[in-house]
């Protein structure tokens, strides 16, 4: 008798693992920006320590600050070249602790090397 109790509890045990579970909620955004900046293909992104949110938007060959206690202001560094401050394909996004901003921009061969203004200050590489 014993055997069998367990055989049921068992049973019910695999019943209840094999009952459907309920669908989850959709997923909630934490932070949601209105009269959002147009991006094409963002790659890396990076948080400065004064809230500014860095993006390297890879298909417009820029590179983006977003503020998101001021939705509307957006800085955009950069253009398509090969010239300083200029990006081929910027794909990784790094801040330091002073602000300045690090971009991979890997058809170019280089690291470039932006103050929290967005100007330019050096590049390692080709």
């Amino acid at each position: 008798m014993r055997y069998a109790r367990g055989l049921l509890a068992l049973g019910l045990l695999a019943l209840v693992f094999a009952l459907p579970v309920a669908a989850e909620a959709p997923p909630v955004f934490v932070l949601k920006i209105p009269n959002q900046p147009s991006l094409n293909t963002p790659f890396g992104v990076a948080a400065a320590p004064s809230g500014h949110i860095w993006v390297a938007d890879t298909g417009h060959s820029q590179l983006v600050r977003l503020d998101p206690t001021n939705p509307g202001a957006e800085l955009r560094v950069g253009s398509y070249g090969s010239g300083d401050g200029q990006f081929n394909f910027p794909v990784g996004v790094a801040v330091d602790g002073a602000g300045n901003v690090y971009v991979s921009d890997s058809d170019n061969n280089r690291i470039q090397k932006f103050d929290s203004s967005g100007a330019f200050l050096l590049k390692w590489g080709s």
